[in-house]
């Protein structure tokens, strides 16, 4: 027998926590259902929030974006080197206004989303997405559940169905609710990233960074590439970051080998191998010799080609986050991005499941926050309004985080023709449209490069 809920779900990151957080809000019971057997512990990297980010969190729940605070920080200041072997080191210092950018590892927001559940039974864990069917009055969804060791009476592997008025699909970039909506895969962009956390008093003698600072370094050397971050992450903690070109992907086919040779240890080896050569950094050789072997995380890097709907026909099923937009996090805005959905779709979601009779149109119920009218016939067209609302934007935003890779085939023509002058004002302009969130949101208008 299936489980009947509202709104089911996918995903227990942080977009999937904010939408329900955001619905909870509004007075609508959601569960989440996650494949994970709790919050992550380590994931080895952090988020940044900017005004967008914080503003959007602050729409899905008042104080919410603050709360990140409890084991975050605002970042002061970043430096920015840049190392080319036949030309002199560039160093650029960049001060951050107070409360401009916020940091917190990934686990910390995770924690601090999920504690924001007031019913913990809503929230789902080993819960791994299998498929939807639609069916009359909303969509079925089939999960595998792992049985925990607490649970009685079930195999250690069993199915559930759950029956929901609507599915959302917030599982990542790897997204299996995405493969069978679209059935796209991600887009390779031909990057390896080693990255881990570390306590920040192992490490601070070494001098990695400075207190609430960022680091970036881009290094190049004859034929050889890297780009390496070293970072105040919060909570405690130090974050390095080293990523490297790998076209061909002879470092991805190389893994099994060294899984074979080196064990447990194979991503820290792996993470070291990059730096032989890195003069100037023997500080950050060290910090990751210190580094537990486990806490260390390898990443091919990839994104999401931008969809033209993020919903299937019936408009029971719709994506959110990664799984939607999936993108390079150049200019850290997969999370910010993430949040503005949750914020919009937790809203038009209200209106949907609150409504009764019409009294005006789509575009003045949307302005006035208030709509009544049944469930059957409203939804397609809520889905629809989140989908004109959000894809515009994202779509602008995923070109230019991909951008940041620096690979020309990624990069427009007319971009890459631009002067260092005018390459500028466009990044400029990028970082004034977004954070004007939620005015401005498919483009500014005074702008020259980002106009709706």
């Amino acid at each position: 027998m299936a489980m009947e809920v509202e709104v089911a779900i996918v995903g227990g990151g942080l977009g999937g926590l904010a939408l329900a957080i955001g619905l909870q809000e509004r007075g609508i019971r959601a569960h989440v259902f996650e494949k994970a057997p709790k919050v992550r512990p380590h994931t080895g990297t952090v988020i940044t929030l900017a005004a967008n980010g914080i503003k959007a969190l602050n729409g899905i729940k008042p104080g919410l974006g603050e709360a990140f605070l409890r084991d975050g920080h605002y970042v002061n200041r970043s430096t920015l080197v840049f190392r080319h072997h036949s030309e002199p080191e560039r160093v650029l210092h960049i001060p951050w206004p107070f409360g401009a950018l916020l940091m917190t590892p990934w686990r910390c927001a995770q924690e601090v989303l999920a504690a924001e559940i007031t019913d913990h039974t809503l929230l789902h864990w080993r819960h791994s997405f299998l498929d939807f069917t639609i069916v009359e009055g909303g969509v079925e969804a089939r999960f595998e559940v792992a049985a925990d060791e607490d649970t009685e009476g079930l195999p250690s592997i069993h199915t559930k169905v759950v029956r929901a008025k609507v599915l959302v699909g917030v599982d990542g970039i790897q997204s299996q609710v995405r493969k069978a909506l679209v059935g796209d895969e991600p887009r390779d962009l031909l990057l390896v990233t080693w990255n881990a956390l570390v306590p920040a008093e192992d490490v601070r003698p070494l001098n990695l960074h400075e207190e609430r600072a960022i680091k970036f370094m881009r290094i190049t050397n004859k034929d050889r590439e890297k780009t390496v971050f070293l970072l105040d992450a919060g909570a405690g903690l130090s974050m390095w970051l080293v990523r490297v070109p790998d076209v061909k992907g002879e470092i991805t086919k190389a893994y099994s080998q060294d899984l074979e040779h080196h064990g447990r240890d194979v991503r820290k080896v792996r993470a070291l191998r990059q730096m032989e050569g890195g003069e100037g950094l023997e500080n950050m050789r060290s910090a990751m010799e210190g580094t537990h072997p486990d806490a260390v995380r390898e990443a091919r890097a990839c994104d999401r080609l931008p969809l033209t709907t993020w919903s299937d026909p019936s408009k029971r099923v719709v994506l959110l986050g990664d799984a939607a937009h999936g993108m390079y996090p150049g200019p850290g805005e997969g999370a910010r991005t993430a949040f503005e959905d949750a914020h919009q779709l937790s809203i038009l979601l209200q209106e949907a499941l609150d409504s009764a009779t019409p009294e005006t149109s789509i575009a003045d119920a949307v302005r006035r926050g208030h709509f009544v009218i049944t469930i059957h016939s409203i939804m397609p067209k809520l889905l629809f309004r989140y989908e004109e609302i959000r894809i515009p934007r994202t779509t602008k935003i995923q070109g230019y985080a991909a951008e940041s890779t620096g690979w020309p085939h990624v990069i427009p023509e007319w971009v890459r023709n631009l002067s260092p002058e005018e390459k500028r004002k466009r990044d400029q302009e990028f970082v004034n449209w977004v954070k004007q969130y939620p005015e401005a949101m498919s483009g500014d208008p005074s702008s020259t490069y980002w106009k709706p």
